[in-house]
């Protein structure tokens, strides 16, 4: 049976601490005085935040500013559909065309179905 208590949760604060600190290259020891934790413990969420993979980022419908079909969104910054952002387009799943491309300048050649 493991002796002592479990180990507490870090906070979204602290975490945010260690990380300012890090990056201003802080020593482990002076993020442990900090944070009031051993040196080792700090190293340790570190490498576990480091490792940690990002949230998913929150969707919302759009509409696509080529074809105008709604897609979910990632962000303002997200503003064409995975085929628009393609290069395909409104040529693809607006007209019911396929794309060849055939390298002339405009690099596409609509083929009706």
């Amino acid at each position: 049976m493991p002796g002592g208590p479990p180990p507490r949760q870090w906070r979204p604060d602290e975490d945010s601490l260690l990380r300012r600190m890090v990056a201003d290259g802080a020593s482990w020891s002076a993020i442990g005085r900090a944070l009031d934790m051993d040196r080792r413990l700090c190293k340790g969420r570190h490498a576990a935040l480091l490792e940690a993979p990002d949230p998913p980022r929150p969707t919302r419908e759009r509409k696509c500013l080529c074809c105008g079909r709604p897609f979910l969104s990632e962000g303002a910054h997200n503003r064409l559909c995975d085929p628009c952002r393609d290069g395909a387009g409104e040529i693809t799943h607006g007209l019911g065309g396929v794309v060849i491309h055939d390298g002339g300048i405009s690099g596409i050649r609509i083929t009706a179905l």
